[in-house]
This record gives C-alpha cells, structure tokens and sequence, in this order.
C-alpha cells in the first residue's frame, strides 16, 4: 500500500513517562502532538527517500499527492501516504489514504495512491482507461495491456506518453469505445484526403499482426526499419499472437514502420517504493522521544505555575 494509518502503540513509552502524562491529565494532548510529529517526520522522509526513486523526478501531481492526516486529542490516529482520490476534495484524508475503487479522475488524472501502490507493492498494475477502450473494442485481450516503446519521441522523461497521445493513437486505429463517441478517425470515401495526408506525416497509426517465421529477407527488412536491431525486428516477425502491437508509418511514403505500443499479457513491477516501511521505522524513532519531550515539556509547565 502507499499509506499507512497509525494509532497511538503505547508499546513504544516508557512506563514511567506514560505513567505521567496520565497522572497530569494531558496523555491526550501529549500523545497527539508526539504522533504529528513522528507523522511529519516519515512525510519528510518519504519526500527525501522515495520521491528521488522516480524516473525523471515527481510530478508536482504526485508532490501533492502526499499527504498526512494529523493526530487529535480526541481522535489518537495519525496518518502518511499517497492520496487514492485527488479530485474529491470532500473527502476525510483517511478516505482519501485509502484505495475504495471509486476514485474519480476528472479533472486531474490518475491518483497518485494508484501509481505509486504499484510501485510500493509490486505486482500487477490495474488497466489504464485507453487498455480498457482496446479490450472493449477487441483489439487487446480481456486481459491485455500496452507497453509504450521507450525510444519514441513523444516518451517524456518519466517515461509515460501523454493523454493526448494515446487519444490520437486509439482514434486511428478505431479503439475508442465510450458510448456515443465520435473520435475514432473516419473511414470511407468521405476520409481519403485526410488519411492520405496523416500518412505522409506518420500520424498513421494501425495493429500489426505477426504470424509464422520470418525469412531472412524480412528480418533484415524489419531491421533496417527498426534501427538495425536484429533481435528486435526477430521478436516483432516471429510474433505468434495476431495483434502484436501498434505501430505507425515512417520513412519515405511511409514504406517504413515503428513500434508505438508493444501488447503485453501483464505487467509486473518490482517493488522499487517502500513508503510503508521508511514512514513506519521513522514513526517509531521520533513518537517515544517526542512523546518523552512533551511529558518533560508538561511537567516544566506544572512546575513554574
């Protein structure tokens, strides 16, 4: 998970300073403020460990996608993590720190707390919205997904492609399947003047299939097309699956191909984020010294009254 929810774990205090704080009534108080602190602390932590991990950087989306949720006399419970709903500001920060299924998107994207879980836990991500259009459309498996080619221009330096993009690629190759939608590009008679000139510019993109062998002819073909790397242009021919993946015109009178989005029947992720355990090892460090400090802090106040 890219959260963690803590309650007060009176395990971690001293006998004596626990003892104390209930015998000058301010345990609440002295306990609140030492789970904020240790709360702020593993905040801080995660912005100093986790966030350099990313590739290219966070976003400032994911910035603001940490969050905390801050102890209360009345309410001992404290919490750090990645926000699952970042476009519903009426939710508590507690809803927000955990993953309902019911996120909305609009109007900002994807949920850090999404994003960043896989990457904390590892595993499978969930679909993306345009692998959900292409499973409906039957051009992806029920269970397939895309992998974007790293080497195309349009990847940003924290190796995604743009919303837009995929918008445009799914139109060209008639994958949009939101009731009612008119986005997918048209077809027919009506259509030749402007797919004659997306062809010219490469903004023709379609599914390539691969099936059988491929002779040496066509692999030395596929590879000049692709850089020159023979493997690859081996594993794009040698294909067993009719749709492979989706690729667009390049070269002159686009004679010439270039993989966009590879398919791919999972994608599994290593586990490269360990929110939990950074925010949980720094909780436990500073709350039993800041709860010691404020029993001191009380006592001193007591003192001089």
């Amino acid at each position: 998970m890219a959260a963690i929810v803590y309650k007060t774990d009176t395990a971690q205090l001293s006998r004596l300073s626990e003892a104390a704080a209930n015998l000058l009534g301010q345990y609440e108080w002295i306990a609140a403020r030492a789970m904020t602190r240790g709360v702020q602390a593993g905040q801080q932590e995660i912005r100093q460990k986790i966030l350099p991990k990313i590739e290219g950087g966070p976003t400032r989306w994911t910035e603001r996608g940490l969050i905390t949720r801050y102890a209360r006399p009345d309410d001992l419970r404290a919490a750090v993590g990645f926000n699952y709903d970042q476009a519903k500001a009426s939710k508590t920060v507690l809803d927000k720190l955990s993953d309902s299924g019911q996120a909305t998107f609009k109007g900002g994207g994807v949920p850090s707390g999404r994003y960043m879980e896989v990457g904390a836990d590892g595993g499978t991500r969930r679909p993306k919205s345009f692998e959900r259009q292409l499973r409906r459309t039957g051009i992806l498996s029920g269970s397939g997904f895309v992998v974007p080619n790293k080497n195309i221009k349009e990847i940003d330096k924290h190796g995604n492609l743009s919303g837009s993009f995929y918008t445009k690629v799914g139109s060209r190759v008639r994958g949009l399947s939101t009731p009612g939608s008119t986005q997918n590009a048209p077809v027919g008679p009506g259509s030749r003047g402007r797919t004659a000139r997306k062809r010219k510019t490469g903004g023709d993109f379609f599914v390539m299939a691969a099936r059988g062998g491929p002779s040496g002819r066509d692999v030395a073909r596929a590879a000049r097309e692709t850089g020159g790397d023979t493997s690859l242009a081996r594993f794009i021919l040698s294909g067993q699956r009719k749709n492979l993946f989706i690729a667009r015109r390049v070269g002159a009178g686009g004679r010439g191909f270039e993989p966009v989005l590879w398919f791919a029947d999972r994608v599994n992720y290593q586990k490269r984020f360990p929110v939990q355990s950074i925010a949980w090892r720094e909780f436990q460090r500073v709350f039993p010294m800041a709860f010691d400090r404020g029993v001191e802090d009380a006592l001193m106040r007591r003192r001089f009254k």
